[in-house]
């Protein structure tokens, strides 16, 4: 903002300077001369007053004409200054917040892996021992207990993982309409009878790359919440539409390059937040539910999930006007692959397969070797890198598939898996850990011959993955019906 005087106003002043002094000059001359008992109204009387009144008013305006824009000049600068003192705290305060989320989530997903271990010790055993007691037995009423209590810890841990971004995904490219589509039966069920649940899909021929999982588990927190902001109901309205590239909060940012756009947004007309609770509204723990409600973990999740697909993630909120989530992530118009067969099943497992097992946790080891010596598989267990290494140098011994921890204490599982694969070409290698951080090294993606499954898997999650990693890679003469 400039505030100096224009031209015009400064000549004004000087002109309305000069003939004020000299009417100023003039008065006091005439009032002396009739002091003086002189002819007040004598043009000599008149002529020196004027002229010396008029340059003096002249050199007293120019002087605040300078004074004036020297003091605009100064008031401008004193403007600017506190508007980037205003800019710099609120980059000091994103910054902050930005490092602090950081730092949550390098803790949560340092946590994960030693959790999902145990986690993994917990809810098989508990599988496997339903599957030996026999339905009288006293105990067994008490195992599912223990198994559901499992699987409620494991999904907190899972909510750590998707907000840290440390998750393995396999991002696939879909119409998110009809993603969401698929399981609206299931969030009308969820919102009950007293909540309107409606989708509005107006995003056309554009389509998201994301895994369809993360997809699912986006719009079910946030549905969730809005439930719980309407406990006498309401509407919850799932709206996609295309979005302009520049279309967000100011304190999100657009990925670069990306020239379509998707804008998810699911809207309620529920109690709404106040700007306290809006600036905190991401940060996992946070949260407004009673201490048995909630865990705070729904949010921070949807703004992980979002970032780590390049989205970015903002609100609109009154209280008691509701509340509205915006997601906007990069769109594509290519075209949707044709829909994968389904999952082989535990029924036509390629039994006739030698598989090398590696985790230096013994008791997950041996629960996995369990499992996969109860369906028919060979399974060798070497106690050390060095006999593993032995085994895939020995031509007699055949090794159908490698399945391995990805965290270690002597050698990664990724860095032991390549040293397998330099002995034996194409060694499919199935990697099972609860923190796969040295698993993805900034590439989260899996390739043709690399699978992963996250640790607390049950007995037919593996088995489903085995069975269809082996069937891909093993000769059809192999395979048992």
């Amino acid at each position: 903002m400039n505030h100096a005087p224009n031209k015009p106003t400064s000549r004004l002043v000087l002109i309305l300077s000069f003939f004020g002094g000299s009417l100023v000059s003039s008065f006091f001359s005439i009032f002396q001369r009739i002091l003086l008992g002189a002819d007040p109204f004598a043009l000599r009387g008149f002529i020196v007053p004027f002229i010396f009144g008029g340059i003096s008013g002249f050199l007293i305006g120019l002087w605040y004409n300078r004074f004036k824009t020297a003091l605009n000049t100064l008031q401008e600068k004193h403007d600017q200054l506190v508007q980037e003192q205003a800019e710099k705290r609120q980059l000091q305060e994103e910054l902050y917040q930005s490092q602090k989320m950081d730092a949550i989530g390098q803790l949560a997903g340092g946590i994960a892996h030693d959790f999902n271990n145990l986690m993994m010790i917990i809810n098989g055993s508990c599988e496997l021992a339903l599957s030996r007691l026999t339905a009288d037995e006293q105990n067994r009423s008490r195992i599912p207990i223990i198994w559901e209590a499992g699987k409620r810890a494991t999904n907190l841990t899972q909510q750590l993982l998707a907000f840290s971004r440390r998750q393995v995904i396999q991002p696939k490219l879909i119409k998110p309409g009809q993603a969401i589509g698929s399981f609206l039966e299931l969030l009308k069920r969820m919102v009950g009878e007293n909540i309107k649940l409606e989708l509005i899909d107006q995003a056309g021929d554009l389509n998201i790359r994301i895994d369809p999982g993360q997809m699912e588990q986006i719009v079910i927190n946030l549905v969730v919440n809005a439930k719980d902001a309407m406990p006498n109901g309401g509407i919850i309205t799932i709206s996609l539409t295309p979005a302009d590239p520049i279309l967000s909060s100011d304190k999100s940012v657009s990925p670069e390059g990306k020239d379509s756009h998707i804008l998810i947004s699911v809207r309620d007309t529920g109690c709404g937040m106040s700007p306290e609770i809006q600036e905190h509204i991401f940060e996992p723990f946070f949260t407004t539910k009673p201490r048995d409600k909630g865990t705070g973990l729904g949010l921070s999740t949807v703004y992980g999930i979002v970032r780590q697909n390049e989205g970015t993630i903002f609100l609109s909120s009154e209280p008691g006007l509701g509340t509205t989530f915006y997601l906007k992530f990069p769109a594509d118009r290519e075209s949707l692959p044709e829909p994968e067969p389904a999952p082989l099943t535990q029924n036509t497992n390629p039994v006739n397969a030698n598989i090398l097992l590696m985790d230096d946790n013994k008791p997950v080891r041996e629960i996995v070797s369990e499992i996969l010596r109860q369906a028919g598989y060979r399974v060798m267990e070497p106690l050390t890198l060095e006999n593993a290494l032995r085994m895939c140098a020995d031509n007699s011994v055949n090794i159908d598939l490698l399945i391995t921890d990805v965290v270690m204490p002597e050698v990664s599982g990724k860095e032991f898996s390549e040293a397998c694969r330099k002995i034996k070409t194409n060694l499919p290698t199935l990697f099972i850990s609860g923190y796969p951080e040295n698993l993805l090294n900034g590439d989260d993606t899996l390739n043709d011959q690399v699978f992963f499954l996250q640790k607390p898997f049950s007995e037919q999650e593996l088995l489903n993955r085995v069975t269809a990693i082996l069937s891909e890679n093993l000769p059809s003469s192999r395979i048992s019906g």
